[in-house]
Order: structure tokens, then sequence, then C-alpha cells
């Protein structure tokens, strides 16, 4: 019998509706567990002796109905607005989600992933990335993680007095004026470190700056590559970080990469364990290129939207067939 595909988003996941809306065309068999709040106040869930089943408004599914998976959403998160204002009871509710899909994830541990779990939340550890990435041999910006207030500035020092500040993790806030904010790559100065204390202080991250001719957002669906140049150069909002937005004056255009580049790609992939990727890269005028990171679950609908590439039809193409090929072993004809 064949086996229903598990896409794990939330609600409002765009990219979960555009994958969704493919798998339809291609007569799949689909189930989505969204873990927004509104979501699971009206799904069930029960586990009993090594089974778990699941009910919501698109009916009943057990493990064992279930083949490929696709997650673009691992666990229960909050807007701000929900964190500021959760309660104790809420906290416990989130918390025992969190804990009870761990269950589910271990239970489907032996089902095709895209990726699996463990190694997407392994991936999101940027120091992880970077040692990778340089045992394969990519270029890799000079890079400082510290709290040490003389290291950071003799490094700082040693790369012309500025360098890229940028953060671990990625979250949004709420400042002074009461604004939600994110913060993204910034170029820092000597005179920035002004006000880091010799003790006390949290590890911040910087790096080498790298000049760049352009960027470059990499795709990559089971070993299909999908290659977007970033005119970041061509507005002032995003020639240090192309995340501030300037769709109008940052053209994109579809690309091929140098070979050995995609030799190492395809490397750092396989060491991480990854069916899927988006990757930054800087290039620069010299024509060197640079990896700046992997989001194991980043998203691409931009991209294709602006170049034509078919990142949507071909991460659909991958769940159907690890789909077909886990429900003929499940049930051999």
């Amino acid at each position: 019998m064949p086996k229903s595909i598990l896409i794990i988003a939330d609600t409002a996941d765009t990219h979960a509706d555009a994958i969704e809306s493919v798998l339809k065309d291609k007569n799949q068999l689909i189930y989505r567990l969204n873990l927004d709040k509104e979501a699971l106040s009206k799904t069930s869930f029960s586990y009993r002796d090594n089974n778990t089943t699941i009910y919501t408004h698109q009916g009943r599914i057990t493990t064992c109905e279930i083949g490929a998976i696709w997650v673009r959403k691992g666990f229960v998160e909050l807007s701000l607005e929900e964190r500021e204002s959760e309660t104790i009871d809420e906290i416990i509710w989130r918390n025992e989600w969190n804990r009870s899909l761990l269950g589910l994830y271990h239970a489907l541990s032996q089902h095709p992933w895209i990726s699996p779990l463990p190694l997407v939340i392994k991936a999101d550890n940027k120091l992880y990335q970077w040692s990778v990435a340089r045992e394969i041999g990519l270029k890799v910006p000079a890079t400082l993680t510290s709290n040490i207030k003389q290291e950071i500035e003799d490094f700082c020092n040693l790369y012309g007095g500025q360098v890229a500040f940028k953060l671990l993790h990625q979250d949004i806030y709420r400042n002074e004026q009461q604004k939600v904010v994110g913060f993204y790559t910034n170029k820092i100065s000597l005179d920035d470190l002004a006000q880091f204390t010799e003790t006390g202080e949290n590890p911040i991250t910087v790096q080498q700056y790298i000049e760049k001719a352009y960027e470059v957002r990499w795709t990559i669906v089971s070993s299909r590559h999908f290659l977007c140049r970033i005119e970041s150069q061509l507005s002032d909002s995003t020639k240090v970080d192309w995340r501030r937005y300037d769709l109008p004056r940052t053209p994109h255009y579809s690309m091929e990469p140098p070979e050995l580049v995609r030799l190492q790609v395809d490397k750092l992939m396989e060491v991480m364990g990854l069916e899927y990727g988006a990757l930054d890269f800087i290039v620069t005028p010299l024509g060197e290129w640079y990896f700046l990171e992997v989001n194991s679950i980043g998203q691409w609908l931009w991209i294709e939207d602006l170049t034509g590439l078919p990142i949507t039809t071909a991460l659909a193409d991958s769940l159907c067939l690890l789909n077909q090929t886990y429900s003929l072993k499940e049930n051999p004809v």
C-alpha cells in the first residue's frame, strides 16, 4: 500500500504550500503536520506501546502509514509576541509538545528524510559548518569566536581594522523603541568594541571582511545544483548583507559554478549528511569563491520566482522517489 509523504511545517509556510501543491499534482498521498499554536490546538496525538497516531482535520495517520518526510519546522516555536505573554501553562504545553514530537521523530528515524532531523540540527551550527568546509578545501573567511577583548581587537587589527560581525543564531528582538528587529551581518571597527568589557560578555563571532564582486545563493536538492548570482553590490542596502532585500536594484541570474567548487560542495553535503541545503557564497573581484554558510531548511521561492530555477519541482521529485522506494521496501511486490 502506498505511503503518505509527511510534511512538517506550520500553517503559514508558503514553501510547504508550494511543495504540497506540486505533490498533489503528482497524485501523491500527503499528510501535513503544522506546528503553529493554532494548528496544534486542534491536533490530537497518541503514543502507546511504541505506536504513534496523529489526528488533524486531514484525518488520522499512524507512523506505519508514513513514508518519506520533509521537515521545514521541527518543533513548536513562538513569535516574539507569544513569547512575551507566555504563561506557565503555555510553557508546559510547548515543552510537552516538543518532547512528544521528539518521540515521534525517533519512531520515524529509519524513514527517508529531507533531511534527517538530527543532521539538520547539527548542521545549524556554523562553527561545525566552517570546520567541515575547510577540511574539504573550500575557502572560508578567517574567523574568530571569542569573548576575550584583546583577542578580538588583535583580530580586527590583523584584517585592516574592520571585520564582519555576525550572529551564530538568528532571532528577532524588540528594541528600545519597541520595534521588532533582526540583526544582519555588519562591518565593525575597533571603535565599535569600546563598550565590550573584559569579563562577562558572551562570545561574539567576527570574520575577515571579503570584498565582493557578487554573491551566490546555491540550492542543492539531492545532488541537483541550482545557482543564483545575486548582484548585491549594485545597492548600498545589500552590499554587506543581501538579506537587507532591495530586489529592484539587485538583479538575480541563474549560473553555473566552477567544477572544482561543485565537487567540494557535493563533498560538503555528503559529509554533513544533507539532502537539501541553501548555501551562501561570496565571489571576489578575482573570481575566488568563499563559503559563508549552509541553511539546511533555507528558503528558495524568491530565487525561483526571479530566475525560473525549478527548485520546488526538484524537491517534490526527490520526495516522490524516496517515498516510492521506501513503500516498495516495506511492501515488496
